[in-house]
């Protein structure tokens, strides 16, 4: 449920995973300004202000969101140190640390390491800076969106991302975005890709999918300044997160 990438057979990567926080905190910082927002949607502005947590929903997750907590918290621990934010991931292809024990990623060093040995050092890295850490991984669950538990206490989110989807090529987006959509209306959706040409695919097929009536676009197909440096995957062997489209609720 994620447009396939050069690196997705592989068990260990390189990639350079940082363009995750960086596309969210521009996100945040845009989403706070956006005219769209603060002429209907003032409400969901203003949840990016100040210092409140934001609960983060993650769709379509796998190996490059982190096999377990602690690595997680590695990927997004850039996002740590300027906002408190509450992560929960979901997607089919979500890897659990005892799936692949030998995968690794930028951050992570070949050797074993404990989940306590990187808060620990989190802890000193953010104590340096007169901040608690602020990444807290609350839900990890290995489904569709929409094939979620529901029986679990829900988290209000506050946006949702689904970095490189490819919604162009899976049915499955779409019904993910539309359970979404209904149940939390005040959360902007975040779609990214690794190429401009991709994005406006994915558009295209939310417009198709949602009237009007539905759904406003915050922002359409665009390119992302916080993508990836180098070229790994996707139709044109793009940059992840090269460009990205946000849309939200009507209601």
């Amino acid at each position: 449920m994620r447009a396939r990438g050069k690196n997705d057979d592989c068990t260990s990567t390189s990639l350079d995973l940082t363009s995750r926080s960086k596309t969210i905190l521009r996100a945040f910082d845009r989403l706070q300004n956006e005219p769209v927002l603060s002429a209907k949607f003032a409400k969901i502005g203003t949840a990016f202000k100040g210092e409140k947590t934001i609960n983060v929903l993650l769709l379509g997750c796998d190996r490059r969101e982190g096999i377990n907590d602690g690595e997680t918290k590695r990927i997004f621990k850039d996002l740590g140190k300027e906002r408190g934010v509450n992560l929960s991931l979901f997607g089919p292809n979500l890897v659990f640390g005892d799936d692949d024990e030998n995968l690794t990623s930028r951050g992570r060093s070949n050797e074993s390491e404990s989940e306590d040995d990187d808060e620990n050092e989190n802890d000193e890295e953010e104590k340096t800076k007169g901040k608690a850490a602020r990444i807290n991984v609350v839900e990890r669950e290995r489904c569709l969106f929409h094939e979620r538990n529901r029986e679990k206490d829900e988290i209000e989110y506050d946006v949702a991302f689904a970095f490189n989807a490819g919604v162009w090529g899976y049915d499955s987006w779409l019904e993910s975005f539309k359970y979404a959509l209904k149940r939390y209306p005040n959360a902007p959706i975040i779609v990214s890709a690794y190429s401009m040409k991709e994005c406006e695919l994915d558009e295209d097929c939310v417009r198709e999918e949602f009237g009007e009536d539905e759904i406003k676009f915050v922002w359409e197909a665009e390119e992302n300044e916080e993508c990836a440096g180098e070229r790994t995957g996707g139709e044109e062997n793009g940059r992840e997160n090269s460009g990205w489209v946000c849309f939200v609720s009507s209601r």
